[in-house]
């Protein structure tokens, strides 16, 4: 932000999961969540996500006490913010997954947006993804995609997209919770929905430098120019705005996790995988091998990241260690790529093309082949 003109409008939003009240309210924790969000120059919007409310009715109070209603709209520029509380607590699988919504949510959304100028954009925002999730309500559709089997779209999703094809400006769909980054494409009725589920600041549950995708903590940067969704890039912590992959050799073993066994992929050959933390089906990701350019192949599966499964195999104390490995039928992930060299020891540089015309590099002599260090708050300038 301190990089910005001063005139320019910064908004932020939280996803959701700003505090713990599992096993109890906790007043103090609040304050200081609330005070470390408030502590940049710009606004910051919250949505309510599971971890803030846990089904009781009196946390969902006391999130609104602190941050506002669960159920929200505003305007900033020709952008039509609306935020909703998608988390719906079920006795047998603790909350749906993907999110539903209420009739009475749906009643609401449908005033909100009859009362919303045509020409504008609609950002939607929630926690709990709707485009997928394995633990449905009874109203929900199944992907239908081989490599993500056992996932489901929530059952209100093809209503709302009826509602947001309304507008000439189009829309975006905002959500969090996972711990995982993945723009989810995904097909409905014939229409491609794109959904952005984003990282989590906090990495894997709290205690980590890194997501559950290999993604590093941290936030993702939107720019909206006229409706238009200009640029989007994702800044890890501490790390340079140029940084938006990492390099890993396929036979490097990680505590025991190596992506040649995870994905298949020959173990003797050199060959390397790009892990493209904001990539999706829209970006351009090569490889300059002696000078000629070729093309790398994309990961798109229920499946892990092998350095961020051998890096919490050995850190991961705050949940079990199936969470983040292959036992985890909810991790999806599609932003690693490879690529097998003609030669094993060729030097090669990556190179990642965006849709808002970057150039992102990294080379072979970048690759990681140990993890990072673990603690989050024992990062170091």
């Amino acid at each position: 932000i301190a990089a910005l003109p001063a005139s320019t409008p910064v908004y932020g939003l939280s996803m959701g999961d700003n505090v713990q009240y599992y096993g109890g309210y906790n007043s103090e924790l609040q304050q200081q969540i609330r005070a470390a969000l408030g502590s940049s120059r710009m606004r910051l919007f919250s949505v309510i996500g599971n971890h803030d409310q846990d089904g009781s009715a009196l946390y969902r109070s006391k999130w609104e006490q602190c941050w506002g209603p669960t159920d929200y709209s505003f305007n900033r520029g020709n952008e039509h913010y609306v935020c909703l509380n998608n988390v719906q607590f079920t006795r047998h699988k603790s909350y749906y997954s993907p999110g539903e919504l209420t009739d009475r949510q749906m009643k609401w959304l449908r005033q909100d947006l009859a009362l919303t100028p045509r020409h504008m954009r609609v950002v939607l925002c929630y926690h709990i993804p709707l485009t997928f999730g394995t633990a449905p309500g009874a109203k929900a559709s199944p992907l239908g995609i081989a490599s993500e089997e056992g996932h489901y779209y929530s059952s209100r999703l093809p209503e709302l997209l009826k509602l947001l094809n309304q507008y000439e400006g189009g829309y975006e769909l905002f959500c969090g919770h996972t711990h995982f980054a993945m723009h989810h494409e995904i097909e409905v009725n014939g229409e491609r929905v794109v959904e952005h589920c984003h990282a989590a600041a906090c990495g894997n549950i709290w205690q980590s430098n890194i997501n559950i995708c290999g993604t590093p903590n941290g936030y993702y940067v939107y720019t909206f120019d006229d409706k238009r969704l200009a640029d989007c890039y994702y800044k890890g912590t501490f790390w340079p705005v140029t940084r938006q992959l990492t390099l890993f050799r396929a036979a490097t073993d990680f505590n025991g996790e190596s992506y040649a066994n995870d994905w298949n992929l020959p173990h003797d050959t050199g060959l390397i995988v790009a892990n493209v933390f904001n990539a999706d089906s829209r970006w351009d990701i090569t490889v300059v091998e002696n000078g000629l350019e070729h093309p790398m192949h994309r990961i798109s599966s229920c499946g892990q990241d092998a350095f961020a499964t051998g890096y919490h195999h050995k850190y991961c104390q705050a949940m079990p260690y199936r969470f983040v490995s292959k036992q985890n039928g909810y991790l999806v992930m599609n932003h690693l790529f490879y690529y097998e060299p003609h030669s094993r020891d060729s030097r090669l540089t990556v190179r990642a093309r965006d849709p808002y015309g970057h150039i992102y590099e990294c080379n072979t002599t970048e690759v990681v082949t140990v993890p990072f260090y673990n603690l989050a708050h024992y990062y170091r300038r």
